[in-house]
């Protein structure tokens, strides 16, 4: 080799090496462990739509402020002076002045009115901003539990590639030994290849169901996410009749819609005291010819043609659409609540049909089928027969452990509660 290029090398093998430390580093930061309370903590705090949410009550407390004005008018302040020429014999001028301080006064109660409707207004961004995060709560711990069950397809699929590479070398050695025909070989190199297919699939599924979960909780799309925890066994929920008084005290979405309804009718009695005229007290300062002169004002406008006939108009039709919504509101939250309630139910009955005994089944089965078939009692005909039908019933057990967790989410979600048990503090399920 050449010197000059031998150097070249040692030194690219050497930054190499030494860039190896680095690269692992950059590796171990991309990678992220979560369980569903650390995922519904990150998905806080990068949701642009939480962010969204927050400066809404922001701007409602900046509205509060505005309305809490004692004076919604500043004074006024008029200033004027002047020459005034003289007619008299030998002319010349003086000066004549003017100064004037007036403050307009609302006498119909508006100020009461609008911290009222902006007070309430508050009440509804915060509900809201409550309710926004409920609905993010429940996208990122559905997108978690798809993770978690594309997570556990995986074992489940690599347990069955296991198996069919066991059964296809127990084949092999029956077909070398003579004790059974290269059809047995074939067939079992045949379900080898499924399972192995099988296999790529459920690790397409779960980088799938990583990405999509990475893009809910904003986080970099490179991550490599590590899923702590498991799918629920079981679950409690309280009774039905319990959470729909609960929805009904405590959802955010009805608190906004109860808080708007507020606000609209208090937009209302507004638009109905602007009705009234506004007042105007002046005081004035004027020099006349040397006179020192001071005088008081009253000024209000005469309602004869405007009383404010389109806003009381308005105001009002708005109130009756908002009271009108918050009862829509009112039986959409029941039905969800009912309809997820129903679906728990369901998943808890599936869930609970894979008894012990039926689990326990399942794990001595698939030593059974090994250790019959290389003892040559069964055929390998019945043998996939039987991992077939393990299989399906492990992916069922799998499925509704899922259903369980997505409904008992939901039904949380439904309900407006938070998705830490309080009885228990463990994260749901």
């Amino acid at each position: 080799m050449h010197p000059n290029r031998s150097g070249v090398a040692i030194a690219a093998l050497l930054l190499l090496f030494l860039a190896r430390p680095n690269l692992a580093l950059a590796q171990a930061e991309r990678s992220q462990s979560l369980d569903l309370s650390e995922a519904l903590a990150l998905a806080r705090k990068n949701s642009p739509l939480l962010e969204a949410a927050t400066a809404r009550i922001a701007e409602a407390q900046g509205d509060l402020t505005q309305a809490s004005l004692l004076l919604i008018d500043n004074p006024e302040l008029q200033v004027a002076a002047g020459p005034r020429f003289l007619s008299e014999p030998g002319g010349g001028s003086e000066l004549d002045a003017e100064v004037g301080l007036a403050q307009r006064f609302e006498i119909g109660g508006q100020r009461r009115h609008r911290m009222a409707r902006a007070e309430a207004l508050a009440v509804a961004s915060e509900a809201q901003s409550n309710d926004s995060q409920r609905v993010v709560a429940h996208a990122v711990a559905s997108v978690f539990y798809e993770a978690m069950g594309a997570a556990e397809t995986l074992q489940l699929t690599e347990d069955n590639a296991a198996l069919a590479e066991n059964l296809y070398d127990i084949a092999t050695s029956r077909v070398s030994a003579g004790a059974a025909a290269p059809l047995e070989e074939n067939t079992a190199r045949i379900r080898r290849a499924e399972a192995t297919r099988q296999l790529v699939q459920a690790e397409t599924l779960l980088r799938t169901a990583k990405l999509r979960l990475a893009t809910t909780l904003g986080i970099d799309l490179t991550t490599q996410l590590q899923l702590k925890g498991a799918l629920p066994e079981s679950a409690t929920l309280p009774p039905l009749s319990e959470l729909l008084a609960l929805a009904s005290a405590n959802h955010p979405q009805l608190l906004a819609s109860r808080a708007t309804v507020e606000a609209e009718q208090s937009a209302a009695a507004l638009a109905r005291a602007e009705a009234w005229p506004d007042v105007s007290l002046g005081v004035a300062y004027a020099r006349d010819e040397g006179d020192d002169i001071v005088m008081g004002g009253l000024t209000f406008e005469v309602p004869v043609f405007n009383r404010n006939q389109g806003e009381r108009a308005r105001a009002n039709a708005a109130s009756r659409r908002a009271a009108a919504a918050a009862r829509s509101e009112r039986l959409e939250v029941e039905s969800q609540v009912r309809q997820s309630y129903a679906e728990y139910e369901a998943a808890t009955r599936s869930v609970a049909a894979f008894d012990a005994d039926v689990l326990l089944s399942h794990r001595e089965n698939l030593k059974l089928i090994e250790a019959m078939f290389r003892a040559g009692k069964i055929q390998y005909v019945d043998v996939v027969l039987l991992q077939r039908e393990l299989i399906e019933g492990r992916l069922g057990y799998l499925e509704a452990r899922l259903e369980l967790a997505r409904a008992e989410v939901a039904t949380r979600a439904a309900a407006g509660l938070d998705l830490i048990a309080p009885e228990t503090g463990r994260t749901l399920p």
